[in-house]
């Protein structure tokens, strides 16, 4: 019995086993930290503007200022302009890194037919329609707008090494809301020390969410990283107890699904996907 167990916990078969499972633990970590956000919009009920409190909110309504805004890259006008720079960075685990991610608004509320709060984010995410999207490697051309933009912000487009001139992966985008988009909010309710009214921002974790009205695209990246990451957790755990030979045994195989299911199911049950 002793031979028996310390077979099953041999090091050489933990040590296997533990590489999969801190690379299927990563991308776990990863992919709910994406899909928090995805549940934050699917348990909070709407409000209307005249009835929030301080706290979590989730309101739908116009956005409506005085001061109309420019889109330094696309050129049109609006009252929430954001514009979005990423660059390409080869490597595991970099990808799209963001080098700008910029909103400018001024007085902006969210109203509806009760009323309307301010709204003033630190961090937020959008998910809507850019009105200009440019790729570097594409055959479309910046707007000459958009040249003087990345120049004013210093953003280069090519990189020197070794006195050679190489281009830049990277993508533009701006969006650009109108005062007649109906739009939905999430964020957090907080007092305003200075004027004493409420203000809608941040949540105190998460950031600020801004999409279109009805809104409901699944983060499928997500859930592709939850899956794999799911499948070398359970990989990780049947390696510890059956060796990389072993995990074609029937016995290996119902321990690898059971994991895997299990993990799958809680996680989209948890998080609001089914």
């Amino acid at each position: 019995m002793e031979n028996n167990v310390t077979e099953v916990l041999s090091p050489q078969k933990i040590r296997f086993g533990v590489q999969f499972l801190a690379v299927g633990a990563y991308l776990v970590y990863v992919s709910l930290s994406a899909l928090k956000l995805y549940r934050f919009t699917k348990i909070l009920p709407l409000s209307k503007t005249r009835a929030i409190a301080i706290g979590p909110v989730h309101l739908v309504g116009s956005l409506v200022s005085d001061y109309e805004l420019t889109g330094p890259v696309s050129g049109k006008k609006g009252l929430l302009v954001i514009t979005e720079i990423d660059v390409w960075k080869p490597g595991i685990g970099k990808g799209w890194t963001s080098v700008l991610y910029k909103g400018n608004w001024k007085d902006l509320y969210i109203q509806d037919e009760s009323g309307a709060v301010e709204v003033d984010p630190k961090m937020f995410l959008v998910h809507l329609k850019p009105v200009f999207a440019y790729k570097s490697w594409s055959k479309n051309k910046i707007t000459e707008s958009g040249s003087l933009f990345l120049h004013k912000i210093g953003f280069k487009t090519h990189v020197n090494l070794l006195g050679v001139q190489f281009p830049k992966y990277y993508r533009v985008r701006e969006y650009v809301v109108e005062k007649k988009e109906s739009m939905e909010v999430f964020g957090y309710a907080s007092l305003n020390p200075d004027t004493k009214r409420l203000v809608v921002s941040n949540t105190k974790n998460d950031h600020f969410i801004l999409q279109e009205k009805g809104y409901n695209e699944l983060p499928y990246r997500s859930l592709i990283s939850l899956s794999l990451g799911s499948v070398l957790l359970g990989l990780g755990i049947t390696v510890s107890v059956f060796s990389i030979g072993g995990i074609a045994s029937p016995q290996a195989l119902v321990l690898w699904f059971g994991v895997l299911i299990m993990i799958l199911l809680i996680s989209l049950k948890h998080y609001k996907i089914i």
